[in-house]
């Protein structure tokens, strides 16, 4: 009996502990599992790259990851090495690996973020001092729309370094990306005051600068000296051409699209969307201030009749047909060259008239439900050419408008003729169907109708920036 007992004791702690053993087993694999999970969620990153990055030493980041580009499996490896590039003022080589963690399909832009979300925390865990473990930290969480978290490593990071620039900006563009303007630009303001080399400092400043629509002409001054230092600099040559849109300087504009255009990385392909964006805006607008002058010169608006317009051509002297026609036959010129043969005055439209949305990269409201900005491109006005076609052919059919001269800089006839004191004053339409002033400073009755992006791309998931609902 006695043995017996000692048996079933046996056999009961057996099978206890065989059903330990079963947890164990299954435990220590779960948690193998996850070791395994995690090791691919922080990917090795080389202890001379974490060195490098530690000292800020960013020449040496580059030249450690020199093979990496945006085609690299790893996207810890391109986020480092852009943040390289653009401490080295590489800035378009900065955007590309950028863009290239936002610009692959939904799981795998998920992925990417996760991946550098768990690297970031291991290099904080193992910096806790390291006042660049907590800046990337921030970096990561940023672009996973984490604002609170992100605020608080930057601001960890500036306890550790006070007024360290790249930082303030980075901070200053979450700030921008939740709309805490007053203190966006504080931190954008003193990055400037402590670096004059970093060209991403300036177009920053510019890009905030057109988001809260202020000084059109400072912006284009801080475009200016981010293209000093990086002169191909694609979002600079795009915020300057916004800016110089809104100030109606359209020949200036277009030299920065036309360079813009000219770029060729292939990966540059999201931020050439704004900048059709903005070419397409470019040629509106213009299309509308001659619009204009035709009225002024003329007496013609949209709202007379095809014979109406016809008599009133008739009625013209050579001398000042002649200067209507030199005005439209510019546009003519213009327009083919910044949007293609295609948009002529006449079928300028790109489908505005409705009132397009587009997705754009700038800080709104609108974040939450949809990641990213989204503005209204003004639709269309009466006063755009593109409500004139038949005037546009009649001047080319008839009167051989296509024989005209050209104007040379539109931007400086109207400013002599157009502004205020000049040749023209009040136009008042005789239908009464546009009746405005012409000439005054670009009035803010909403957002201005240009497209601007950050650099870091910190406040959204980029969507095809050519997209219209």
């Amino acid at each position: 009996m006695l043995y017996s007992g000692i048996r079933e004791r046996v056999a009961d702690v057996q099978r206890v502990f065989g059903i330990f053993m079963t947890s164990f087993l299954l435990v220590a694999l779960v948690a193998t599992q996850m070791d395994t999970a995690q090791a691919q969620l922080a990917p090795e990153v080389d202890v001379q790259v974490e060195e490098a990055v530690l000292a800020e030493d960013w020449a040496k980041v580059a030249e450690l990851l020199d093979s990496v580009d945006p085609e690299t499996p790893s996207p810890v490896a391109r986020l480092i090495k852009g943040h390289a590039c653009l401490a080295l003022n590489r800035n378009n080589e900065s955007l590309c690996l950028f863009l290239s963690i936002l610009t692959e399909d939904s799981l795998q832009v998920e992925h990417n973020l996760q991946l550098w979300a768990h690297w970031t925390q291991k290099f904080v865990s193992e910096n806790p001092n390291a006042m660049m473990a907590h800046y990337l930290r921030g970096d990561a969480f940023a672009r996973s729309q984490k604002w609170e978290e992100a605020l608080k490593a930057f601001n960890h990071a500036l306890e550790l370094e006070p007024n360290h620039p790249i930082i303030l900006n980075a901070r200053g563009v979450s700030y921008a990306a939740i709309g805490q303007w007053d203190s966006s630009r504080e931190d954008l303001k003193k990055a400037t005051e402590v670096t004059i080399s970093l060209a991403e400092l300036y177009a920053s400043r510019g890009t905030y600068i057109l988001q809260r629509r202020t000084d059109a002409k400072k912006a284009s001054e801080w475009f200016n000296r981010a293209l000093e230092i990086s002169p191909r600099y694609i979002l600079a040559l795009n915020g300057r051409a916004a800016a110089q849109i809104v100030l109606r300087n359209w020949d200036q504009a277009a030299i920065d699209v036309d360079k813009a255009k000219a770029l060729d990385e292939n990966c540059l392909f999201a931020a050439q969307n704004i900048v059709n964006l903005n070419a397409a805006i470019l040629t509106g607008d213009r299309n509308e201030a001659v619009s204009e002058m035709i009225a002024q010169l003329t007496g013609i608006e949209p709202g007379f009749s095809l014979q109406e317009k016809i008599s009133m051509l008739d009625n013209m002297s050579p001398m000042e047909r002649q200067r209507a026609f030199d005005i439209v036959n510019n546009a003519g010129n213009f327009n083919n060259r910044i949007q293609g043969s295609w948009a002529v005055p006449n079928h300028f439209d790109l489908g505005m008239t409705g009132g397009l949305k587009a997705s754009i990269i700038g800080p709104q409201a609108y974040l939450e439900a949809h990641g990213t900005g989204t503005w209204d491109i003004k639709g269309t006005s009466s006063f755009n050419l593109n409500h004139q076609t038949d005037l546009m052919d009649v001047m080319k059919g008839r009167y051989g408008m296509t024989h005209a001269n050209n104007i040379s800089n539109l931007s400086a006839w109207w400013n002599q003729h157009m502004v205020p004191g000049g040749d023209f004053g009040k136009l008042t339409s005789p239908k009464g169907v546009s009746s405005r002033e012409i000439g005054d400073e670009p009035v803010d009755t909403g957002e201005w109708n240009v497209f601007t992006m950050y650099g870091l791309l910190y406040h959204m998931k980029l969507k095809d920036a050519s997209s219209r609902d």
